[in-house]
Parts: C-alpha cells; structure tokens; sequence
C-alpha cells in the first residue's frame, strides 16, 4: 500500500497542497517511514473507508504545524537560525574573506 503511494508521489502532492510550496523531499520521507511502521492492516483498513488519504493529510498537516512533531526538530527549527551571507556585516565578512584566503 505504501509502495503505491510511493510510486504515485501522493504524499508529495498531499505536502504541496498543504503548504503551497514544492514538496519539502524530507518531510515526504518521514511520512512514507511513518507508514512503514503503522500496521499494515490498520492502513488497508482505512483505505478500504476511504479514510487513508484524511489520515495521511492530518499526520502532514500535524508534522507542518506542530513545534512538537519530529519533523520540526529534526529540521524546521535550525531553518530560522540560518543567516544569509547578506545579513554578516561588512567588517565580519571581511574578516572572514581574509582569514580563509590565508
């Protein structure tokens, strides 16, 4: 079952409806792990209600929003500390320039 969704890229489609962005290939990753590890029987029978894609969407939708989910710490909570090359200071940057073409 996994392996269809897979081959059909639908957790990339489900991420890229979520969050309007392309797929982040990471948190596609994490889910296709996430249901891995569900049982496999429990999936077939939310397929069977029509009931997989919903639950697939929360666990995204959970993963995307949440400052508690596995994905946030595993990546989205150094995205806010990265600092553009832009931001260093002139005097910082010159230092650095220098020091490294030692």
């Amino acid at each position: 079952m996994v392996e269809e969704l897979y081959k059909q890229h639908k957790i990339e489609e489900i991420i890229g409806n979520i969050t309007k962005s392309p797929p982040d290939e990471d948190l596609a990753q994490d889910i296709y792990l996430t249901l891995l590890e569900k049982d496999q029987q429990f999936l077939k029978e939310l397929n069977e209600k029509k009931q997989l894609i919903y639950y697939i969407t929360k666990i995204i939708t959970n993963n995307v929003r949440s400052k508690t989910s596995p994905y946030y710490y595993k990546y989205k909570r150094y995205e806010n500390k990265k600092v553009s090359i832009n931001e260093i200071p002139n005097t910082i940057y010159n230092t650095l320039r220098t020091e490294t073409d030692l």
